[in-house]
């Protein structure tokens, strides 16, 4: 696999190795003339040729099974098919997980890294509607939207795909405090992927190109929240450049983190405030109602008591104790309780509503 490191296979027609040779191996040991006939630049060929010369493709290979990691090509039968209709599909994907799950139905669900209790809210409920009609959430493990959303896959054992801008071994998933995520996601029967090499750094430039794979992987992008210059914003970009779907969830226009999602309908994407949103777009039929799938049923009279005083609105934690008339401690302790056994959620700011 060592030719993953070449520039030479990052050409954008790529696939002219079975044009013009009978396999990767004669592409690979293929002289500075051979490849030249088959249309490669002379210093393109010269530059590819001296650079295998420091690569022992055996080693590449064992360093991958040291990792865990597998490569779909693109010409393989396994490869996503929606990834193969973008612009710039890459030559072939590191993974490690459930590679099946790349043919499924999937949705990108992406967001600002700084979000507000309104988007840590709308993200959550969003990605379990997602959950419940069995599509695939996809996003890119990085801070904020989408951690949220990669942690209420793993939440509810459903799968999720993440699509890193590094390497996907150990040592190089990044961000470094979405490290068990990422294993969470893999032994969740999801998948994390990237194009990139093991042990390849997360440099900036390797997100905006990650965030094609995102929106070209789905059948559709969610925003759910971003500011006007969000990286979020290049991921729905990307969808529109590959004829995919937008859904942006309208928010407030006092929140500078509504201002993308706000701007991205005014330029025409679908406006979202529930899953039917979605789906009646992408022609799915609606399988479940997020709604009716989870009664909160409390343990104690104390849990029944606050449970009352909560619902999808944010509440914060001083009208809790005012209505159920006990001190913040009291009901701070409980609400840490009710969160632990999955019946409250933690907006942030001290705000809390009902987990559906």
């Amino acid at each position: 696999m060592a030719f993953t490191k070449l520039n030479l296979f990052r050409h954008k027609n790529f696939l002219f190795y079975k044009k013009f040779f009978d396999s990767l191996q004669s592409f690979w040991t293929a002289s500075i003339p051979a490849l030249t006939a088959a249309k490669v630049t002379e210093q393109l060929a010269a530059n590819f040729v001296a650079e295998r010369k420091s690569i022992n493709p055996d080693q590449e290979l064992n360093m991958l099974l040291k990792h865990e990691i597998a490569v779909l090509l693109f010409d393989d039968t396994d490869y996503p098919n929606l990834l193969k209709e973008i612009s710039s599909p890459p030559l072939l994907i590191f993974y490690r997980g459930n590679k099946n799950i790349l043919q499924q139905q999937l949705l990108a669900i992406v967001g600002t890294r700084r979000f507000s209790s309104y988007g840590k809210q709308i993200s959550i409920q969003l990605s379990q509607e997602v959950i419940n009609n069995k599509l695939i959430p996809v996003s890119g493990l990085a801070f904020g939207i989408d951690t949220l959303v990669h942690k209420t896959c793993v939440e509810n054992n459903y799968p999720t795909v993440a699509v890193l801008g590094s390497g996907i071994d150990d040592a190089s998933i990044y961000p470094r405090s979405n490290y068990r995520l990422a294993r969470e996601i893999i032994n969740n029967n999801g998948i994390i992927i990237s194009e990139y090499a093991p042990e390849t750094e997360p440099l900036k430039h390797h997100f905006p190109a990650r965030n094609r794979l995102i929106s070209g992987l789905s059948l559709g992008t969610l925003v759910t929240e971003a500011r006007q210059k969000s990286g979020a914003l290049i991921t729905a970009h990307f969808a529109l450049e590959q004829n995919r779907e937008v859904f942006a969830v309208p928010g407030p226009i006092t929140q500078s983190t509504s201002d993308g999602t706000n701007n991205l309908i005014k330029l025409g994407a679908k406006a979202v405030t529930n899953i039917q949103d979605i789906l009646d777009e992408l022609n799915i039929p609606q399988k479940i109602s997020v709604q009716k799938t989870r009664e909160v049923v409390p343990d104690s009279i104390e849990e029944t008591e606050i449970l009352n005083q909560l619902s999808t609105e944010p509440k914060h934690i001083n009208e809790i104790a005012l209505a159920c008339q006990k001190s913040i401690t009291y009901i701070n302790a409980k609400l840490l309780l009710l969160e632990m056994k999955g019946r409250v959620s933690n907006l942030g700011n001290m705000q809390f509503i009902l987990k559906l």
